[in-house]
């Protein structure tokens, strides 16, 4: 029968974002009393609950019909390539209002965007896609020759254009690989037995080495008893960021990833192993 250090302590499982923040601190705490053992140790479990939190955050896009991590950036791209298509059209409808250019530059902007760049830009990953290349169609259709002669330069921004959305549709076609939920969960516990072992590190060299340097042992522990009495406040208590030790309250803003833990809590009857230890 293995025991592990979690089992024999009854820590309640604590959320990995805060298992990092605690053992980023025991770590610092311990580099300034020149415990490099306890440092060392409780550093490793800082890097493997980050790698943890990256698997959740794959699994949890995934699970939510993202893309690969190109496609966002092509997506991006994308967006500054049809806004600036607009605001030429736009500006030689101004500088030649009278003249083939603005005309031509008007019946573009007609045709390729009648309900303005907002309408594609705002629309999902593949929706956007699909309008790009339609675009694409009608911008090279026999009939808008006169058109594009008029006004010549602006075949080298449907060429970037045309580049760019080939790019984002085979990047749309890519399927990363993801942990499983049964693996994400088997991280977690290990992760919790990082966090307890730790804890008896820090119990046994001040047991063996400094008995009465009560302050030491309350320093090093501090971080991680911290954490684990906001599990045992209530169920299910919200992850953190594990660098900042803010609560993890929403989505974070668009381009601005925050390692947490999000659910992945089993379906009814379905049990990965994630019952925490309610002793």
């Amino acid at each position: 029968m293995i025991i592990r250090s979690a089992e024999i302590l009854s820590f309640r499982r604590v959320p990995v974002g805060r298992m990092v923040f605690a053992l980023t601190e025991v770590e610092q705490r311990a580099q300034k009393r020149g415990l490099q053992t306890i440092a060392e140790h409780a550093s490793m479990g800082a890097s493997y609950g980050r790698e943890v939190l990256k698997d959740a955050m794959r699994w949890a896009a995934s699970s939510r019909g993202r893309y690969v991590p190109e496609a966002a950036d092509l997506d991006f791209e994308i967006d500054g390539v049809l806004a600036g298509i607009d605001g030429y059209l736009q500006s030689q409808e101004r500088i030649y209002p009278n003249d083939a250019r603005g005309d031509a530059a008007t019946t573009l902007r007609q045709q390729l965007l009648p309900e303005g760049v907002a309408a594609i830009i705002r629309l999902p990953f593949a929706q956007q896609h699909a309008q790009i290349t339609a675009l694409l169609e009608r911008a090279n259709d026999p009939d808008m020759a006169e058109v594009h002669a008029a006004l010549p330069e602006f075949a080298e921004l449907l060429a970037r254009l045309s580049e760019l959305n080939q790019r984002y549709g085979e990047a749309l076609q890519q399927e990363t690989e993801v942990p499983t939920r049964g693996e994400l969960a088997a991280g977690r516990a290990r992760g919790q037995d990082i966090l307890a072992d730790t804890a008896a590190l820090i119990l046994a060299h001040y047991a063996l080495q400094a008995p009465d340097d009560d302050d030491g042992r309350t320093d090093l522990l501090q971080p991680i008893l911290e954490q684990v009495a906001a599990a045992r406040r209530r169920r299910g208590a919200p992850d953190i960021d594990p660098d900042t030790g803010e609560p993890n309250t929403g989505e974070p803003s668009p381009g601005t990833p925050v390692l947490s833990e999000p659910d992945i809590s089993p379906p009814e009857g379905d049990d990965p192993g994630l019952t925490p230890n309610v002793n």
